[in-house]
């Protein structure tokens, strides 16, 4: 289980990269779903130019203003560069290996994972990428796992976990393509129920709303939110790999996501709070005579 952390990790660049796998399928889902709710294919195309368009120029002129900025990767950060988005395996699948270490007992020392080396049978590292899908690879797995630090090197070659959810506020490397997938499974959601049919199941997608959170609330609404959320989306992660190791059809598989994303409004201000809830009327000047 991953999470992308409030906080910006995005780097624009300039010239900017040619659009992978990942990319092109938002950018296709995107135009998909606003001709799917009636807006003219050449009117969103001709905006998405002129917003391309705009934003390749603002990119430029930063790019002319700032200094260059000298670049010095980790290695880590060189294995888990988005720009392998056209692997087939998403990187972020693979904070799946702290589920699987954190349930299996033959991967744990009464309730808490033990160490376990990065190669050989199971228990290993090794063992969990390819539990976790044939594609997967250990060098690429570890090296997310150390560059978002979940996981740390005890002795010579063992690892041990620091967390059970992987965190990428603070990691471009994870944190980027993390944010382009959860942005792609958003609009794969919406453009499912926008074109099912009335017969046909329906994903789910509900929302909870208010229009009037005072400012100075926000940071408590947002910790309750998050402790609640996390609870909930470990609950979901046990409950897919519950299923995932049942038996059932092992010819057809399907991956699933369960997310949850918070977002807000622009602050408004408000002329007066009179009659507004908790605000307390002004009182009364007893009339004189």
């Amino acid at each position: 289980m991953s999470v992308g952390r409030r906080g910006s990790g995005l780097k624009r660049s300039a010239g900017g990269r040619p659009l992978d796998r990942v990319a092109r399928k938002i950018a296709d889902d995107f135009a998909r779903i606003m001709i799917e709710y009636g807006y003219s294919p050449d009117g969103v195309g001709s905006r998405v130019t002129q917003t391309a368009h705009r934003l390749g120029q603002q990119a430029k002129s930063r790019a002319r203003m700032q200094p260059r900025e000298s670049a010095n990767p980790s290695a880590a950060s060189e294995r888990c560069s988005p720009t392998g988005q056209d692997d087939p395996f998403p990187l972020d699948a693979y904070s799946h290996i702290l589920t699987l270490w954190h349930e299996d007992p033959e991967y744990c020392v009464g309730r808490f994972p033990r160490p376990i080396p990065a190669r050989g049978p199971a228990p290993s590292i090794e063992a969990l990428v390819n539990r976790l899908d044939e594609r997967g690879n250990v060098d690429t797995a570890l090296a997310y796992h150390l560059e978002t630090q979940s996981i740390q090197q005890v002795g010579s070659d063992e690892y041990v976990p620091l967390t059970r959810i992987v965190s990428h506020r603070g990691h471009p490397a994870t944190q980027n393509p993390h944010h382009l997938r959860m942005l792609g499974s958003i609009i794969k959601t919406f453009l499912h129920n926008a074109s099912s049919k009335p017969t046909q199941r329906r994903w789910f997608q509900f929302a909870a709303d208010n229009m009037d959170i005072p400012q100075d609330k926000l940071e408590a609404v947002h910790q309750e939110i998050e402790k609640a959320a996390l609870a909930f989306l470990i609950s979901q992660d046990l409950a897919l790999l519950r299923y995932a190791e049942s038996s059932g059809d092992v010819s057809a598989r399907v991956p699933m996501t369960v997310g949850v994303c918070v977002t807000q409004g622009p602050i408004r201000k408000i002329a007066s709070s009179i009659g507004r809830p908790g605000s307390k009327r002004p009182r009364k000047n007893a009339a004189r005579g």
